[in-house]
């Protein structure tokens, strides 16, 4: 049973945020159960050296773990962490998607956030009029526009956002999708009046004009 229960407690957990996210997919975020903290072992069960006894540790100093990927430069952001901060910001506008209140996750609610994929989703539509801004950073600390790097430049991260040029873009795209739909209902108004007034204007045509005697 303690084994199993180690096992357990050893296990990473992950959220919708987590780095490592596949790219070009809308699948819907998943939430993992919440991590399970195994308490330590008490003092008094731990085992003391016998009198007289001397212990010895050759145990060698743990070396600092790096991390998988290259730190963003100051000032850029990963998409998955945009996610997270989209996330906060269009739940204080009080946005809503098919899903509900877009929200933060909070205890006891698994929230309702935008998903990491969704956001490499729209960084991968290559045939966008007005893609978000973007950038890419090099091995030697410089960073530039995405698709403006020097040629054979060894690039250490790519698809970096600044938060609130990203923010803003998004806002805009969310502005113009509206202006679409209203100049779209518009149209498709003026076609259906246009098409009710057409028989009444067919009939008049056809009346026969009977001349008085």
């Amino acid at each position: 049973m303690a084994t199993k229960a180690a096992t357990r407690g050893n296990r990473k957990m992950t959220t919708p945020f987590d780095e490592d996210v596949p790219a070009v997919t809308d699948a819907e975020a998943t939430t993992d159960l919440p991590e399970v903290d195994v308490p330590e072992a008490l003092d008094d069960e731990t085992d003391a050296p016998a009198e007289g006894t001397t212990t010895t540790t050759d145990e060698k100093p743990k070396a600092e773990k790096k991390p998988a990927r290259d730190v963003p430069p100051e000032g850029y952001i990963t998409p998955v962490q945009f996610a997270k901060e989209l996330t906060k910001h269009l739940e204080a506008q009080g946005a809503e998607n098919k899903h509900g209140k877009i929200r933060m996750p909070s205890e006891g609610d698994a929230g309702n956030v935008i998903p990491p994929q969704q956001m490499y989703s729209t960084l991968n539509q290559k045939n966008s009029k007005n893609p978000m801004p973007t950038y890419v950073s090099t091995k030697d600390g410089q960073v530039f526009k995405t698709g403006e790097a020097p040629e054979g430049a060894a690039l250490s991260r790519v698809n970096l956002l600044v938060l609130d040029e990203a923010l803003a873009w998004w806002d805009a795209k969310g502005e113009r999708v509206a202006a679409r739909n209203t100049a779209a209902a518009e149209k498709d108004a003026k076609k259906a009046a246009k098409s009710t007034d057409a028989p009444a204007e067919a009939e008049a045509d056809n009346t026969e004009v009977v001349e008085a005697e």
